[in-house]
């Protein structure tokens, strides 16, 4: 289930008496195989059945041990290195957030706090957030079930006040929201008894606790200079007051655990704020203040696009050692889905205060992509975003404003576009100030298109002296290497940042036809007969498939079982074709094995709610084809968006669009109306605009897909949306 990187951080966890971390990784990936095997309805194989009490318990001890050496030790003298704490809060998030999905009893009454399931997904999105999983938070957040906000008393009532507000914090909602101070209260005219005194003490805990995280938020956004520290000594004076309660106090337990959790959380992230941390670009006042517009406008978020108060890992080196500027070449690699926009974001913003800047994509597709996320991105900045993607815009290019300087321009193009505006009208890239390369290991590409980008780039470091460049790429594995060759070739030190982090893990596994059903189906056939007839007719039938999955890494048989085997509830037709000359056709699947397994399994996670991408990687045209195929009653619609519902305003617009270029309905109507999407090259720009919109916002929970999806929507979903083990998008490859 984990990657090196993430492998690397479970094995920083702190060092407990009988925790074994290969047990822990094995522990977090047979829950996590568990509970996807529930939602599929698969079987376990052989006695690999798994007892939910048992595994409740088992994360349970997973999750206590390693939350107090993360929160709780350094308040009793135990110190630990930052890494230690992050990852021991990372673990006990991950163990958490399974928890709370074998986790039914809601207990508590109404009052959310006192509420087990609850509880326990409030615990993991703070963990999260103190171990630096900032998406993982939000996901686990979204997730977690409120009671009504009105309670049946007082308790409850800031009980959900203070829940909610918590939530927030964890999916990334800073800034004020209105939320108006709780009241004293009636004054008592009964007489008081503990379990009075009791309520009051927890009523007036969670109120200080929801203020605190108020102004948390509130200072996140730019919008409170002390809301940090007084947050932070808030939920310290909750927390000194309720940990040597009196015995018969004990109830207060949870508000001193709480009170603890969230002033770890402020502590771990008040570093990592966007508005406190980013530098702000240098000269021009009116695009410095542009910047802070987009910069507070980026943390708090708007209508369809969450917040990002927090830096991640990736652009936080970045900031620390480029900007302002940006002040050097850097060479960033990164996973999928851990910030490359966000960062590329922030050097583009600075860099505009010099010029304009070039950003060049691999493909059409994304090119196209990224002119949109930019222009919504960059509103505040008053900036124009273009995507040239045809012939004929070179032609009046060099009377635009990017040669007067008017106004700043971000212009995003292939290398080959590019290459034809260098020869075209190579004065204009003296004004340049920035380039930034997205996927730029296309450099190494065999074909003609690795040597035109690299002939691009080498084109650009005479044309462009005083542009900087930002080279982006999720699958380079020497980025010190290739800024050496920059600072080699430019004269200037070159950045290199290889920072592994991602919001995800990946579960990898293989699906197999079950031996005995194939078996038996070919002897069925006669296939494997001592008697071959020349003759006979056709023979079709079904057999059972089942799957593999990894569990703490490279597979063993020295130990325990590092593999699960499971029985999926789908089965691949088979079938024998007659032939009258030279016998029988031997057996195969039919429908292909890759297209028609790969289908039945996107499909099977999207029935059972599990958002899902097939990747169809051998022709553009067969993601169409596979969608056909599909029975016309299926239906794939996301639990908000049910099957009859109106196609969102935006969608049917780009539909439109494409209904009129194309002179025909288009068909991606028809399919999306049943929660099902397409997304190709051979499609237009707006109807892969149009899916990408549906199952982002999970309108659609099953895309069919090529190569050039994954350059860029995942990215972007696992930013706006985060995606932790908890939740996470199934991509079938074939």
């Amino acid at each position: 289930m984990f990657d090196k990187h993430a492998r690397n951080v479970i094995d920083a966890i702190a060092d407990i008496p009988g925790l074994e971390k290969a047990d822990a990784r094995r522990t977090l990936s047979w829950a996590y195989s568990e509970i996807v095997r529930m939602r599929i309805d698969a079987t376990p194989a052989g006695d690999e059945a798994v007892k939910r009490a048992d595994m409740i318990a088992s994360l349970k001890g997973l999750a206590g041990a390693l939350e107090s050496a993360s929160v709780f030790d350094n308040a009793h003298g135990v110190q630990a290195s930052q890494a230690t704490k992050e990852a021991s809060a990372f673990v006990a998030a991950e163990a958490l957030s399974l928890l709370s999905q074998l986790v039914t009893g809601q207990g508590g009454g109404s009052d959310p706090i006192a509420s087990e399931a609850t509880y326990v997904a409030i615990e993991a999105a703070l963990l999260f957030l103190i171990g630096g999983y900032d998406a993982n938070a939000a996901s686990v957040a979204k997730g977690a079930a409120l009671s009504s906000r009105n309670g049946p008393n007082e308790v409850a009532a800031e009980g959900h006040a203070l829940a909610t507000s918590i939530l927030r914090l964890c999916q990334g909602n800073v800034g004020r929201d209105g939320h108006e101070e709780g009241t004293a209260g009636t004054p008592r005219t009964q007489p008081v008894l503990i379990a009075t005194l009791l309520d009051d003490v927890r009523r007036l805990s969670y109120r200080t606790l929801r203020s605190a995280v108020d102004r948390y938020r509130a200072w996140l956004a730019g919008q409170d200079d002390q809301g940090a520290d007084a947050s932070a000594a808030a939920c310290r004076r909750v927390r000194d007051a309720t940990r040597k309660a009196p015995r018969q106090f004990v109830d207060l337990a949870d508000v001193h655990h709480l009170a603890a959790l969230l002033l770890e959380t402020i502590e771990s992230t008040r570093g990592r704020s966007v508005v406190a941390l980013v530098p702000r670009p240098d000269g021009d006042p009116e695009h410095a203040a542009n910047f802070e517009a987009y910069l507070r406008r980026r943390v708090v978020g708007s209508k369809g696009a969450p917040g990002r108060p927090l830096l991640w890992p990736s652009a936080r080196e970045y900031s620390d050692r480029c900007l302002p500027g940006p002040s050097a070449d850097a060479v960033v690699t990164m996973p999928t889905g851990s910030g490359k926009s966000f960062l590329a974001e922030l050097a583009v913003c600075h860099a505009l205060a010099r010029g304009w800047v070039l950003y060049l994509a691999p493909t059409n597709t994304l090119a196209q992509q990224i002119r949109r996320d930019l222009s919504k991105a960059l509103h505040p900045m008053d900036v124009e975003v273009t995507a040239f993607v045809g012939g004929s815009e070179y032609s009046t290019l060099e009377s635009t404003e990017v040669v007067a300087g008017t106004k700043r321009i971000v212009a995003v193009m292939t290398p080959e576009k590019c290459a034809l505006a260098m020869r075209l009208t190579p004065k204009i890239f003296a004004r340049c100030a920035l380039c930034v390369f997205d996927e730029f290991h296309l450099m190494n590409d065999t074909g003609s298109r690795g040597a035109v980008a690299e002939v691009v780039l080498t084109k650009l470091f005479f044309a462009a002296p005083q542009a900087r460049l930002l080279l982006l790429s999720a699958m380079v594995a020497n980025p010190k290497e290739i800024a050496d060759w920059l600072t080699a070739a430019r004269g200037s030190a070159a950045v290199p940042t290889d920072v592994r982090w991602k919001p995800t893990r990946t579960a990898r596994g293989f699906v197999f036809v079950e031996r005995s059903p194939w078996e038996a189906a070919k002897k069925e056939s006669g296939v494997h007969g001592a008697h071959k007839p020349r003759f006979r007719a056709p023979y079709r039938t079904d057999v059972p498939l089942g799957a593999i999955v990894g569990l703490s890494g490279p597979w063993t048989d020295d130990g325990p079982a590092d593999q699960r085997v499971l029985r999926l509830p789908i089965s691949a037709g088979v079938e024998r074709g007659a032939k009258r000359q030279g016998g029988l056709k031997d057996i195969e699947i039919k429908p292909p094995w890759k297209n028609g397994v790969g289908r039945a399994l996107s499909v099977l996670f999207a029935e059972n709610g599990l958002p899902a991408i097939n990747f169809i990687l051998s022709s553009r045209h067969h993601a169409f084809s596979s969608a056909r195929e599909l029975p016309p009653e299926k239906s794939l619609c996301g639990a908000a968006w049910p099957q009859g519902s109106p196609i969102p305003t935006v969608v049917g617009a780009w539909l439109g669009i494409a209904n009129a270029e194309l002179g025909v309905p288009s068909e991606l109507e028809e399919l999306m109306a049943r929660g099902i999407c397409v997304h190709t090259s051979a499609m237009l720009q707006v109807e892969q605009a149009a899916a990408e919109h549906m199952f982002k916002n999970e309108h659609a929970l099953l895309m069919f897909a090529t190569g050039t999806l994954a350059q860029g929507l995942n990215e972007h979903r696992q930013e706006d949306r985060g995606r932790s083990s908890r939740r996470r998008s199934r991509m079938v490859r074939e």
